[in-house]
């Protein structure tokens, strides 16, 4: 087995790279100055594809043509894809930055490259395999993301038509998120929607993704995004299972990742209605527990406001760190901006509540409300 590629070793390949990709620009030949911009990608692309990683030039040249091309491709993509590649020509820090940016992570991508060296062999059938995987978790402010790498490093091609995510198991989450947003969310590659009531996810189909070629010796690699929510707030365990042919022979195999064995990957997604609105009230698991924890925060709120904040009016940071310490997070100045998580959560709460405590659940979002600022109250 080959030994780990040194810190001085990756910051080469990173070099090299950065060298090849500045030079892009400057190889478009004067044939193609009034070409169309369709035509001027598709160069770019076939150039990327020639760094001198070949790894990261095939997932490169993949991530450009999907955001540049066919039919996006025109004097806007152009200039975009113009900046991009010479930002990244100015410092190996500048193109990590600006590779983040289409979802490619060069540590995962140099990771993968030295997994790729160790697997590389010189023989006939296909080796299908996931060479680096990274479970980024984002939510309630994004989709939980899982990045796979897929390559085949054998000696024959083979076609991939579906990708499948499938469910072991899964377990209620009554953890509350009480936060609120404050930024965007993020564009998707591929995704899947999760259920308790479903155990597989064809995530081709699911995204009309067309199926993929995997050439040998890791011709055709390609960085794989699945970003994951949820219907229910629910824990999941699952693998993915990726079906292959040989395109030679007509063998089949299927690639399961993690490894039937290993620990498979686990996701949690806590009831989060100030993010999203993906779980509805119908579909929650254990309401009866959710409002209980709800109550308790309420009651801990209330009585924050009242001990904290009421006894000194301008103390309005020791009232931002009691109502942070118990996970409370809606932005800076918490205090100030209570009033809108109460307009999140108070409709939440009330129609939660049995309908012995509805009334209860009512007066005690009303008194909160009246512990706000004068400009503040809503309720």
């Amino acid at each position: 087995m080959s030994p780990e590629k040194r810190p001085d070793e990756s910051a080469d390949i990173i070099s090299r790279s950065r060298e090849y990709i500045g030079s892009v620009l400057d190889s478009i030949p004067d044939s193609l100055k009034d070409a169309s911009s369709e035509v001027l990608v598709e160069f770019v692309c076939d150039e990327l594809r020639k760094i001198p990683v070949p790894l990261l030039g095939s997932i490169l040249a993949k991530a450009v043509e999907k955001r540049y091309g066919g039919e996006k491709a025109n004097d806007n993509a152009l200039y975009e894809l113009g900046e991009m590649l010479q930002s990244m020509k100015d410092s190996d820090d500048d193109l990590q930055r600006e590779l983040e940016k289409i979802n490619i992570f060069l540590p995962e991508i140099m990771e993968a490259i030295a997994a790729q060296g160790q697997r590389i062999q010189d023989r006939d059938t296909p080796d299908l395999q996931v060479l680096n995987s990274t479970l980024d978790l984002k939510y309630p402010m994004n989709d939980n993301e899982l990045r796979i790498i897929l390559s085949n490093t054998g000696g024959s091609s083979v076609m991939v038509d579906e990708i499948f995510l499938e469910i072991e198991d899964w377990s209620p989450d009554t953890n509350i998120d009480f936060s609120m947003p404050a930024a965007p969310m993020q564009i998707l590659f591929l995704k899947a929607e999760l259920t308790v009531e479903k155990s597989e996810y064809p995530l081709f189909s699911l995204n009309s993704a067309q199926p993929r070629i995997f050439g040998e010796r890791g011709d055709g690699t390609e960085m794989i995004v699945i970003q994951l929510s949820s219907l229910n707030n629910a824990g999941y365990n699952f693998r993915l299972k990726i079906p292959w042919q040989d395109l030679s022979t007509g063998n089949k195999g299927v690639l399961e990742h993690p490894a039937s064995g290993e620990k498979p990957f686990e996701l949690t997604f806590p009831y989060s209605p100030g993010w999203n609105q993906d779980i509805k009230i119908d579909s929650l698991l254990e309401r009866e527990k959710i409002f209980y924890q709800m109550e308790l925060k309420f009651r801990k709120i209330l009585s924050i406001l009242k001990d904290v904040y009421h006894s000194d009016e301008n103390n309005t940071d020791r009232t931002n760190k009691e109502l942070f310490d118990i996970g409370l997070s809606t932005g800076v100045n918490t205090y100030p901006n209570l009033d809108s998580m109460l307009s999140v959560f108070g409709p939440v709460f009330t129609e939660l509540a049995p309908s012995d405590s509805k009334k209860e659940a009512e007066k005690l979002i009303e008194e909160i409300g009246t512990m706000l600022p004068q400009e503040l109250q809503s309720f």
